[in-house]
């Protein structure tokens, strides 16, 4: 059986499309861990801050050192050797991540530095939208289910800062850390 150049086109087209929705695919599974390690950071932080009767300073630097030690477990895991031996794309991929973890750390508190966002409701809202807009860029390039986390995140931040008064910081926590830990289980099932 021979193939005209029409049909090989088709045959490469096809071929193109099915490693950029496979690759998709594997973005998904791979970055799933990380929404739910975050939802669960900001579903407890804030039921902590909202209802807990207890000294509420240290209640999201601890919960973030421990997030931070669940990202780099998660990042360890997925960039051990012998995943790194099978992928050379992979080399260096713990590094990558540690550094993009830390200029995101750094931006936060430059931001906070700059701007003086005394308002906790407002650094709150400012990180839901921050994290938002991030997923949508993200998404640019792993795939539209991102692009849809990103944005739900982003305007329910901002539904949270502009609607909700007495009950802020539960809200966030169900919708913001929700929506992220479901988001994670979603993509980890693609």
């Amino acid at each position: 059986m021979t193939l005209d150049k029409a049909q090989a086109a088709q045959a490469l087209a096809d071929i193109d499309q099915s490693q950029r929705y496979s690759s998709s695919l594997y973005s998904y599974g791979r970055s799933a861990p990380y929404l739910v390690i975050a939802g669960l950071m900001w579903l407890v932080a804030d039921l902590l801050l909202q209802f807990s009767p207890f000294d509420k300073t240290w209640t999201w630097p601890v919960v973030s050192l421990i997030g931070t030690a669940a990202f780099f477990g998660v990042a360890i895991r997925q960039t051990r050797p012998e995943s790194r031996a099978r992928s050379p794309a992979h080399r260096g991929l713990f590094w990558r991540i540690v550094v993009v973890w830390l200029a995101v750390l750094a931006f936060m508190v430059a931001t906070f530095a700059i701007y003086g966002l005394q308002d906790g409701r407002q650094q709150h809202s400012f990180i839901g939208v921050f994290f938002g807009c991030l997923y949508v860029a993200v998404g640019v390039f792993m795939g539209w289910r991102m692009v849809a986390v990103g944005v739900a995140l982003a305007v329910l931040s901002m539904v949270g800062f502009f609607a909700v008064h007495e009950y802020y910081l539960a809200y966030m926590g169900v919708v913001g850390g929700g929506a992220m830990i479901l988001s994670g289980l979603w993509l980890r099932r693609v």
